[in-house]
């Protein structure tokens, strides 16, 4: 079995980890940071800041999903 160490494999998916894991922090400071804002308010708010944070970075996952897999070039892999 050839088992080959690909360096630059290793340094896409770890710079990917690092990226999808930075995103999730900012996801969870914004609902943090909206949560102390509207704590205090007595209305229904914090539910609709959650939703609008939620969907706002799933819209703009999707999007750059689909402009990344537009710009770049297709790779073939063969094992």
């Amino acid at each position: 079995m050839n088992n080959t160490f690909n360096n630059q494999s290793f340094i896409q998916q770890f710079f990917t980890l690092e990226s999808a894991s930075g995103i999730l922090m900012i996801i969870a400071q914004d609902l943090f940071i909206g949560s102390l804002a509207f704590e205090e308010t007595g209305s229904n708010l914090l539910f609709d800041e959650r939703i609008g944070i939620l969907a706002g970075s799933l819209l703009s996952g999707i999007t750059g999903c689909i402009v990344l897999h537009k710009a770049l070039p297709a790779i073939d892999i063969k094992q």
